[in-house]
């Protein structure tokens, strides 16, 4: 490959505005010269020829400084205090049976829903439970919260809690999943019956 087509192919990757085909027109010229001459013209050329390379490399560095560009960007982080407390499905308690001259009527109990939350405070947590309507007098019910990431107050009377009560206390930062709820019920002969009804009771975590 001749000099010149070397030169024009350097040109055209290093985007230079010096004259490079000029350069290398010199140099094919000082080629043909007679052999008598070769050894001074071999040393002008390669003087030539380091000239060119140099202005290609500058040329190259330069434009990938041009091309290598930054921004900043200011990024607002923030985590806030967040208790969030889920449980499952209805519950239905029903009382159907006695002991003969027992004292009370035969109690159930039911375990078979649970609840999750999760709490990340700077300081503990607790789980409260109350009832929208208190139950009649001689009707009882209870409520009982496993816990694991705190402590549980064991059975809790909600019958008359309308105001809510700690059922959990000291819970940390982290997660409980499918924690068990237990409910008891209970009544005296002296209650008399009690229709059907739909009872609310809420579980709220807290600082």
């Amino acid at each position: 490959m001749k000099y010149a087509e070397i030169f024009k192919i350097l040109g055209i990757f290093s985007g230079t505005k010096i004259d490079i085909l000029h350069l290398a027109d010199e140099i094919n010229d000082d080629n043909k010269l007679n052999q008598t001459q070769s050894h001074n013209l071999k040393g002008t050329t390669m003087k030539k020829l380091t000239v060119l390379l140099a202005l290609v490399v500058l040329t190259t560095f330069a434009l990938q400084s041009a091309f290598a560009q930054t921004a900043a960007q200011t990024v607002t982080l923030e985590v806030k205090a967040v208790n969030k407390i889920s449980v499952s499905g209805p519950v239905s308690l029903l009382i159907d049976d006695a002991v003969p001259g027992a004292a009370g009527l035969v109690a159930v109990s039911n375990n078979a829903s649970s609840y999750s939350l999760t709490h990340n405070g700077s300081t503990t947590g607790k789980v409260t439970a109350s009832i929208n309507t208190a139950l009649p007098t001689g009707i009882k019910l209870e409520i009982t919260l496993v816990s694991t990431l705190g402590t549980s107050k064991d059975i809790q009377d909600i019958s008359n809690a309308t105001s809510a009560i700690d059922v959990v206390d000291n819970i940390g930062k982290g997660k409980d999943a499918s924690q068990t709820i237990t409910y008891n019920f209970s009544a005296t002969p002296e209650a008399g019956t009690l229709a059907s009804v739909a009872k609310t009771v809420t579980l709220t975590v807290t600082n």
